[in-house]
């Protein structure tokens, strides 16, 4: 199962999460221990990757978290290491601009 196999990915990788309990209309993302993060994962065969991340979206504002992903199981690729992350470019944006602040980066790079 694509949800198990991330699970199992983030933690080999030292992100410590697990697998979430569905909670209906009130969903907040299919991955949990991910501080600030709300995951929604897609293994479907055909996918609106917008309406993937609207959904994304919505479990963040129901978890109360800044940061949502859609997390996409690429098809004919079995790791979630291939898998694609897709949100909004504003926030994205506005990723990039926190992670600069946290590192002290003050400077424009092209």
């Amino acid at each position: 199962m694509f949800e198990t196999a991330t699970v199992a990915y983030l933690n080999l990788r030292g992100i410590t999460a697990e697998r979430r309990a569905l909670h209906g209309n009130t969903d907040r993302g299919d991955i949990a221990g991910v501080e600030d993060w709300t995951f929604e994962l897609k293994n479907r065969k055909s996918l609106d990757v917008g309406g993937a991340i609207d959904e994304a979206r919505l479990e963040a504002t129901n978890a109360k978290t800044r940061w949502y992903a859609a997390i996409v199981k690429r098809p004919r690729k079995g790791s979630p290491a291939d898998a694609i992350a897709a949100m909004p470019f504003s926030l994205l944006v506005d990723l990039v601009q926190e992670l600069r602040r946290l590192n002290g980066a003050t400077t424009s790079q092209g």
